[in-house]
């Protein structure tokens, strides 16, 4: 594999949800495809909750993404959501999962 990229999802896990089984599934198939080796971290919102948005844990990834889901916490996913937002860096790596190529997209 030519390259890493480490992608951040909000989204408290659950295995029983296929669209969650399917985001892993895309990515391994989008990294072979690519080679790249797309390393993923699903973010919970229980964590996110008891975290401090100043740490390094959102800075270090390269792309945040808000995942598929119900979230227990949905105050603690709006709020990294807005940190990945107010933060000039993160800006460009911040996709809402319905991206589609060709299309007017949300990219923030």
């Amino acid at each position: 594999m030519a390259s890493t990229v480490e992608i951040g999802i909000i989204s408290d896990l659950d295995d029983q949800r296929a669209s969650q089984l399917m985001t892993d599934a895309a990515l391994r198939h989008v990294g072979g495809h690519l080679s790249i080796d797309i390393q993923h971290t699903w973010l919970t919102t229980s964590a996110l909750a008891n975290q401090d948005y100043n740490n390094d844990v959102l800075k270090a990834l390269d792309a945040v993404w808000a995942g598929p889901g119900d979230y227990e916490h949905p105050d603690a996913a709006i709020e990294a959501i807005q940190y990945c937002q107010d933060t000039p860096f993160m800006r460009p790596r911040f996709f809402y999962p319905n991206y589609h190529p060709g299309k007017e997209n949300r990219i923030l």
